[in-house]
């Protein structure tokens, strides 16, 4: 009887377990809110005086556009705070058929001028490998809604804060 109780407080602590969000909570760098922000798609275009503060992947619903991938990243980078992303390369990623989009974070620990520090898309490259072929998510596509992607897309990118609010 006693192995029979354990056995339901078990199953009980399993179930209530699945039951809690599985969410994840970004805990990384956070300036004050922006109302704005800009978009580079070339890392020689960030102005001398951006910090970067958050490596980033984006991994987008299926079938998002253009216009959905640009909103969805601008919103999610005025609301840490950046006022300039630099977007890097997209690939799609066959084997996610997500229906939400998520963002992935990848530091850094502190925020670091960008032209002094920066390294390169050197983070997240488990998640990143698993992606298959290379797509254009370029300044041609970038808010365009006619443009359409079936697949999960795997979108580079750093949330940046330049100018005197750096």
């Amino acid at each position: 009887m006693k192995n029979t109780k354990l056995f339901f407080v078990f199953i009980l602590i399993f179930f209530l377990s699945a039951c809690t969000s599985s969410e994840v909570v970004y805990e990384g760098i956070k300036h004050p809110q922006t109302d704005s922000v800009q978009v580079s798609f070339e890392e020689s275009s960030i102005p001398d005086d951006c910090s970067a503060f958050a490596h980033l992947l984006l991994n987008t619903k299926m079938h998002s556009n253009g216009e959905e991938i640009a909103h969805i990243i601008q919103e999610e980078a005025k609301s840490k705070g950046a006022n300039r992303i630099l977007i890097g390369m997209s690939r799609e990623v066959m084997d996610e058929e997500l229906e939400t989009d998520r963002f992935d974070y990848y530091g850094p620990d502190y925020s670091y001028t960008f032209h002094r520090a920066w390294l390169g898309w050197k983070f997240g490259f488990d998640e990143w490998n698993e992606g298959d072929r290379l797509v254009g998510l370029g300044a041609n596509v970038w808010g365009d809604s006619s443009i359409t992607f079936r697949q999960t897309l795997l979108v580079q990118a750093v949330f940046l804060r330049c100018g005197a609010s750096n």
